[in-house]
């Protein structure tokens, strides 16, 4: 056996571990992604990862007619490495999709609030404008009621003065009881 019939496997592993660091590189590109999202921090098992270097070391120690049988096992082992990251990438990718989704709704739900807040707080100030109206209509009923208060106040006084003038004492006296009635039912109301 001489090196050109170990040429066509050697260039085989050379193959695979080229395969390998590809799919390394783009597994860790992948994990740079997955890792903004805490669920996703275990895409990529460091452990077959490590058995897979520890493997790989094995094999370059052995001898080079064992070299074939080990090469075979390290290449299923690889397919299957190839495999879960595969489906662990396509896992990851799911959930990211399902965050997407999330944080989709979660801004629709949000614009959603705060037109809800924009009209509590339209309804709030017009609210306040119509308080503010009331307010001052009431202040002008308030001193319109103060002012005719005054008046009938002078007005009684004044028929109580003429009345007190009036020669008839009976008559007099039941015109002014009836006037006292007329102010208490005033004030008491």
């Amino acid at each position: 056996m001489n090196f050109l019939d170990y040429l066509p496997t050697l260039i085989f592993v050379i193959a695979y571990i080229i395969v390998f660091i590809i799919q390394k590189a783009q597994v860790n590109k992948q994990n740079s992604i997955v890792e903004k999202y805490e669920k996703m921090f275990s895409i990529i098992n460091i452990d077959e990862i490590e058995k897979y270097i520890d493997l790989k070391e094995k094999s370059l120690k052995l001898s080079y007619e064992n070299r074939e049988v080990q090469i075979k096992k390290q290449e299923k082992k690889l397919d299957e490495l190839l495999e879960k990251a595969e489906n662990q990438i396509n896992y990851a990718e799911e959930h990211i999709k399902e965050i997407e989704n999330i944080f989709d709704e979660s801004q629709q739900i949000y614009k959603n609030a705060n037109k809800i807040l924009n009209v509590r707080n339209e309804f709030e100030i017009k609210l306040n404008e119509i308080n503010n109206k009331l307010e001052n209509e009431l202040l002008d009923v308030k001193e319109d009621l103060k002012t005719k208060e005054k008046q009938i106040k002078e007005i009684y006084n004044m028929l109580l003065e003429s009345f007190k003038k009036i020669e008839n004492i009976n008559l007099k006296n039941e015109i002014i009881d009836n006037l006292k009635k007329i102010n208490e039912k005033y004030h008491n109301n």
